[in-house]
């Protein structure tokens, strides 16, 4: 299930993510997907600038990432490693009033690097809030993929809306109730084939057998109306982040 997710994210976003907001996605995704974390960005905008507040629901701790240079194309195990002195670690919850910090403060959940001293917070979204800032990202998100393959792979404007449209509707799906049935659906309407088709190509590529991901690179470029080198260009993005 994690190739076929990997493979058509991989197609739409790897290189569409110029926004703090879309890094924040991004970098959540590789700690639950990359680094098997059960992880979760809690606070996309602090009041110190480019940072992100991240809960591990595994041990409940919370972490300050700063993601100013952070690059979905890049290994997350090489950024966390290389960038380790500018996040902060097991982050305490504290109090306003107990900190005696100003009001500036007031009705917010403040977290506490005990360290440093440093302070990270601000004021919960309500409900809607999330929900206009949810539909602005998506958006965002939509226009960029659309560029990108209209640009980079040269799919016709219509289709490239057409493939971003569905993979956006992927990235949002519930993956804990997602099927092989439903994988496939996307599979054939993106790249023409199946999931258990361009797994087994993959695979038969891996060992030096060239053939049934030819086919798949066929029906890829058939649908999407491009060329095979065409196709091969974006399989190199695939084979990259396999």
């Amino acid at each position: 299930m994690k190739l076929i997710a990997t493979l058509i994210i991989t197609l739409i976003i790897a290189s569409c993510a110029d926004t703090h907001s879309d890094r924040s996605i991004q970098f959540e995704r590789a700690l639950q997907v990359d680094l098997n974390l059960d992880a979760k960005v809690i606070k996309n905008d602090t009041r110190k600038k480019n940072y992100i507040i991240v809960r591990n629901n595994t041990n409940n701790s919370y972490t300050a990432y700063n993601i100013s240079n952070y690059d979905p194309k890049q290994d997350i195990n090489t950024f966390l490693e290389n960038n380790q002195s500018n996040f902060y670690y097991d982050l305490k919850i504290g109090n306003p009033s107990v900190l005696n910090l100003d009001t500036r403060w007031a009705g917010e959940t403040i977290y506490v690097d005990e360290a440093s001293g440093v302070y990270f917070s601000k004021q919960k979204m309500t409900t809607s809030d999330l929900t206009k800032a949810n539909e602005l990202i998506d958006q965002i998100k939509y226009n960029n993929a659309k560029e990108e393959l209209v640009v980079t792979f040269v799919l016709s404007p219509k289709r490239a809306a057409k493939v971003a449209k569905l993979s956006l509707q992927l990235i949002n799906e519930d993956k804990a109730h997602m099927t092989s049935y439903n994988y496939d659906q996307y599979s054939k309407a993106i790249l023409g084939s199946s999931l258990s088709e361009i797994e087994l190509a993959f695979q038969q590529h891996k060992l030096g057998h060239k053939l049934q991901l030819n086919q798949v690179y066929k029906k890829a470029a058939a649908i999407n109306k491009i060329s095979v080198e065409q196709v091969d260009q974006l399989a190199n993005l695939f084979i990259k982040n396999m």
